[in-house]
């Protein structure tokens, strides 16, 4: 098979425009959306094949694909696009229709070409042709384990149907992620490191110790790694998630324990606490001030206002989920930074699933084992409980306090005037508390009415 790879010029635009390419020896032209070039024409394209038995296996390997940046290529052996308008209007998927007069067979084999040429034309460096859709594709190992143009698809070493799996979210753990990853073996089926862009040999120490790797092409943060694990888990119908840091300090030998929980059915999630039981971490005084006041805050923001009901660690990173939280999460939009452990309890609080918290140990003395500044958190943290708050209590939160401040405030106002009519003396101290309850409570119902009434309009918009 031969191909023209097309000229780009400067002043190439985006927009519809044909490249041609040469499939099975004859010439033809690519009617294809042409993006200006950027750094994805340096890395192959992802090539796949679509049917109307396989969409939903196709949408799977497109969002894989596109988080780990690499473009993708689709084409269907009858040249057929139903169903495909919603993929082949993300950006950097391009669908590759078929030429019924010089395609003359609909073979997986014509339908590989027709995308090679499609990927010469397109000037990417390569194709990986994905022959099982159903499987999860290793993009790294595939890109490079082939030197030819047209590279299979290499699944990942996991297999499916795994009982409990261990995802390891990591980002330039490299001391630290060998020995994690031995020790977890032996507490479940199957481990995977989630390596998030890492600098470092955190990717190959990981494999080393018989980790499978899923590796983010750049670094995207704690909330997309654990994003990876959740999508992970759903695809090879995982029975039990477990997360843990990559850092050490999590105690493995408690893997078993979260997972008992779920895996019987008595929690959907399972939490490993430092505040549970009686042998509780060593938790250095600052942290324990800030994450008390931060499980506070978070409990308050769910609605929960019974201390009984409370979940006591709110910022464990050593958590269980079932398949029920795993497909839940799976599809949520968690934040790509730290507070997405806070995302993951709102969205369990919201699907009102069980969860368990059961004691814990945690090693705090790990070489780098606090990354971020425990301020910026406590900012970010903050900042994500405010928004809660904001867009889903806003009468309980804002409105009825509200109405207290107006109420004190008028009690104020009374003994104002009743100083005022006894002692003939006006107390200007009194009267300017009382006036400033009373605007800041009529202040915040009003803002607690608007945000009600558009957070009810947007969820009549969104059903």
């Amino acid at each position: 098979m031969s191909g023209s790879s097309g000229e780009q010029t400067d002043d190439s635009k985006a927009g519809e425009e044909n490249r041609s390419a040469v499939i099975n020896g004859s010439d033809i032209s690519l009617p294809v959306k042409i993006d200006t070039p950027t750094e994805g024409y340096n890395k192959p394209a992802v090539g796949v094949v679509a049917t109307s038995k396989n969409v939903d296996e196709v949408a799977r390997v497109v969002m894989r694909a596109k988080s780990a940046d690499y473009p993708v290529l689709i084409t269907t052996p009858e040249g057929g696009e139903s169903g495909l308008f919603e993929l082949t209007n993300i950006e950097g998927v391009h669908y590759i229709p078929v030429d019924m007069e010089t395609d003359a067979t609909s073979s997986e084999l014509s339908a590989c070409h027709r995308l090679a040429a499609a990927a010469r034309a397109l000037a990417f460096s390569g194709l990986i042709f994905v022959e099982n859709t159903g499987q999860r594709v290793d993009f790294e190992r595939s890109s490079v384990a082939d030197e030819g143009y047209i590279k299979r698809a290499i699944p990942t070493d996991l297999d499916a149907d795994v009982g409990t799996l261990v995802a390891i979210p990591a980002y330039n753990e490299e001391n630290t992620i060998a020995s994690v990853v031995e020790d977890a073996q032996g507490m479940a089926d199957s481990v995977i490191v989630v390596d998030d862009g890492s600098s470092d040999e955190t990717a190959a120490r990981a494999r080393e110790a018989g980790a499978t790797v899923v590796a983010h092409e750049r670094n995207r943060g704690y909330g997309a790694a654990l994003q990876t694990a959740f999508e992970t888990a759903e695809l090879h119908d995982v029975g039990c998630l477990v997360i843990i840091d990559g850092d050490g300090q999590h105690d493995t030998s408690d893997i078993p324990v979260l997972a008992e929980k779920v895996t019987e059915g008595e929690a959907n999630v399972a939490i490993g606490s430092r505040f549970a039981g009686e042998n509780r971490s060593a938790i250095p005084a600052y942290r324990r001030f800030g994450i008390g006041a931060i499980n506070v805050m978070s409990n308050l923001s769910m609605g929960t206002l019974n201390p009984a009901d409370w979940v006591s660690d709110t910022q464990s990173g050593f958590r269980a989920y079932d398949p029920h939280a795993i497909e839940t999460l799976a599809d949520a939009n968690l934040g790509d930074d730290m507070d997405a452990s806070l995302d993951i309890l709102y969205h369990i609080h919201k699907e009102d699933f069980h969860i368990e918290e059961m004691p814990t140990i945690v090693n705090y003395d790990v070489e780098n084992g606090h990354s971020q500044n425990p301020v910026t958190h406590g900012v970010r943290l903050i900042s994500t409980i405010l928004r809660t708050v904001e867009k889903d209590h806003p009468i309980k939160f804002l409105g009825v306090p509200a109405v207290i401040m107006v109420l004190v405030g008028s009690g104020f106002g009374y003994w104002t005037m009743a100083n005022y009519l006894t002692s003939q003396t006006f107390p200007l101290g009194l009267a300017l508390v009382s006036v400033f309850l009373i605007l800041l409570g009529v202040f915040s119902g009003f803002t607690a009415i608007m945000l009600h009434s558009l957070s009810t309009h947007m969820d009549g918009t969104h059903e």
